[in-house]
């Protein structure tokens, strides 16, 4: 959704420029108004355990681990052999490359 709206915000703004540009100040205000309400609207969210349904019943009240517990998690994925062998290829993905044999770089 908000990929949606965030190419609807310059292509709102920009239909019918004057002059060609990607993104003028509109563009930077119309974002900056969309986050600020986005984040205003997060304070209205209710505490889990304020929740009711409408049969009377509570919203169960989830406990988030903490952040070493997190960590301990991840590392654990790495004992996954296909999670290995994507970190293998995004290593290899991310070498630099020389130039085939029998051409020098730059010459078209």
């Amino acid at each position: 959704m908000g990929g949606v709206i965030g190419g609807l915000i310059p292509f709102i703004l920009n239909y019918n420029p004057s002059e060609v540009a990607s993104m003028n100040d509109g563009t930077y205000i119309g974002f900056m108004c969309f986050m600020s309400t986005g984040t205003v609207l997060t304070l209205a969210i209710l505490h889990p355990s304020r929740v009711v349904r409408d049969d009377g019943s509570h919203c169960t009240n989830i406990k988030y681990s903490d952040v070493s517990m997190e960590a301990v998690e991840i590392l654990k994925l790495f004992r996954n052999w296909k999670i290995l062998l994507m970190v293998l290829a995004a290593w290899a993905n991310t070498q630099p490359r020389s130039a085939p044999r029998g051409t020098r770089m730059g010459s078209h």
